[in-house]
């Protein structure tokens, strides 16, 4: 169940096609040189530093950033956390800093809008001034 588990988190964290490889050669326990060849073979250049950091670091962090925010998820359908609507979107999510950015002017203490409304206000403010 366990293993079920972290196949299901993996999947959910929308690693790069590299992250991807590195993370199958490692559980196939491929060695770090082993590796970078494979990588060189299909011109992708990485250094063993980087190849250590991004096995240690990297993907981990993306897995478990990942696991977090569907956890939030779930205890916000199980009345386990507050939620918060978003003014554009109208999604319900969870009333946490992964979902709204914190505000001390709001009484919720959170901006009104979601994260991903107000990075699309941003990239459409972005695109008009380029227009």
């Amino acid at each position: 169940m366990l293993l079920f588990t972290l196949e299901f988190y993996i999947e959910k964290a929308n690693l790069t096609d590299v992250e991807q490889f590195i993370l199958e050669q490692k559980v196939a326990h491929r060695n770090y040189f082993v590796i970078i060849n494979a990588l060189a073979a299909e011109n992708i250049i990485m250094s063993e530093t980087e190849l250590r950091n991004t096995i240690r670091s990297k993907i981990p962090r993306k897995i478990a950033q990942q696991a977090k925010l569907y956890n939030q998820m779930v205890d916000l359908q199980n009345n386990r956390i507050e939620g918060l609507k978003c003014s554009k979107c109208k999604r319900i999510l969870p009333k946490t800093s992964a979902y709204f950015s914190v505000s001390r002017d709001k009484r919720t203490g959170f901006c009104s809008q979601c994260k991903e409304c107000q990075k699309a206000s941003r990239d459409a403010r972005a695109q008009a001034k380029k227009s």
